[in-house]
């Protein structure tokens, strides 16, 4: 059995980016992943420019004047500005272009206008309240690497610089399988001895979310040729098949041996608490990552070991949960498992908190938190100790 960190590892190896790429426009791409560089065809911003309103000028020249100059020029946003006169100073607007000659610009609250003079605060250092040509960016720098998530502030980047399209990973495309003759659809009426099926919906969600394409490929009675029929369907459609349930040694669990007459099968049960049993295989080339029937354990599992691997395999350099740290507001003995607590944090003091009820059936429990605690194997939790902390959100600079 494997250890969260050597799984961890062996999912690095199997994950493959899907090599197709797509052109398209800026405003498209939020949360899409760059296939290559942007440099930038420009500088950002194209010309110096003020950061204040106030009064353009040369420093060496007001210091000659003691810091009292006439006005030559008026310069507002847009506008290309002339030379500025010796000895003089340019009225100039925030944004508004550096005229040459000038080499400093105070704001207008730290000076005195009288009629068309202007008397400059001498503490005005040289180079004060410009932004100079490129600050934001240069030309033909490298300014968005491969595998970088497209935020809102990428997008508003992108624009600075006059990109309208850039070229990006195609999304990833996840058949989800669930099996079990106990589960029915939501809008079915509930039988004796079943229970609605909240991993199928919950999963495409989870893909959704980290912009992957879910296909839907139902809920598969517990009958190895329909299993079959399923996963093949799974392997002509999708770059990667995610099954639930099945996975653990009863007599009505398929999925593995199923997996194995048609692939391969990398490994089965993790260390982990919820989820043990948890396998990556592949079948013709796809991978196929079986998560237990729980949705406790589904959930846990996702965040943990499946997220990592299906952002690489879109292409995206961040792959690892965020990991944080906060004080215990409770105590914990070691278990021989890797354990993933469903547990709420207080921003106000830095603490976390378990919640109660931490079955692997149970997910209130999940919508009542917003992180995991990690605890280690054999690692034992008092009370005020500092602990790892995985929000189900997370994100990192890559």
């Amino acid at each position: 059995m494997l250890t969260v960190t050597e799984a961890m590892n062996e999912i690095r190896k199997l994950a493959t980016v899907v090599a197709e790429t797509e052109d398209i426009t800026v405003s498209e791409s939020l949360d899409r992943i760059l296939s290559c560089d942007i440099i930038s065809p420009v500088n950002v911003p194209p010309n110096s420019n003020s950061a204040m309103d106030g009064y353009a000028f040369c420093h060496e020249e007001a210091l000659n004047k003691q810091f009292c100059l006439p006005i030559s020029q008026r310069i507002a946003p847009g506008m290309c500005p002339k030379p500025l006169l010796k000895n003089s100073v340019a009225r100039i607007f925030t944004g508004g272009e550096i005229p040459p000659n000038a080499d400093t610009v105070v704001a207008q609250e730290h000076c005195v206008r009288t009629n068309n003079e202007v008397a400059i605060c001498e503490n005005t250092l040289k180079g004060s309240n410009i932004r100079p040509l490129g600050q934001d960016v240069k030309l033909g720098c490298r300014v968005l690497v491969k595998g970088k998530l497209v935020r809102p502030q990428e997008i508003g980047l992108l624009a600075s610089m006059g990109i309208t399209k850039v070229r990006v990973f195609r999304p990833l495309k996840v058949a989800i399988i669930s099996t079990g003759d106990e589960l029915a659809e939501t809008n079915a009426v509930l039988e004796k001895g079943s229970l609605y099926n909240s991993n199928l919906p919950m999963l495409k969600a989870l893909l959704k979310d980290i912009n992957a394409v879910p296909y839907d490929l139902g809920n598969i009675k517990d009958k190895k040729e329909l299993i079959k029929n399923a996963l093949l369907q799974g392997v002509r459609e999708c770059d990667v098949i995610i099954t639930t349930g099945g996975m653990s040694v009863g007599e009505e669990d398929h999925l593995k041996e199923v997996i194995r007459s048609l692939g391969t099968i990398n490994f089965w049960k993790v260390l982990i608490k919820p989820g043990k049993p948890i396998a990556f295989g592949n079948i013709q080339g796809t991978p196929v990552v079986g998560l237990p029937g729980n949705p406790g354990s589904v959930f846990v599992t996702f965040h943990v070991l499946v997220k990592p691997f299906l952002l690489k395999s879109q292409g995206r350099n961040a792959t690892q949960p965020l990991v944080l740290r906060a004080r215990a507001n409770f105590s914990r003995a070691g278990e021989k498992r890797e354990v993933y607590h469903r547990a709420s944090t207080n921003i106000s003091n830095n603490t976390v908190s378990l919640l109660t009820n931490q079955s692997s059936g149970v997910l209130s429990t999940v919508c009542r938190g917003n992180v995991f605690v990690r605890q280690r194997i054999g690692e034992t939790i008092n009370n005020e100790d500092l602990v790892d902390v995985l929000p189900y959100q997370w994100e990192t600079s890559d």
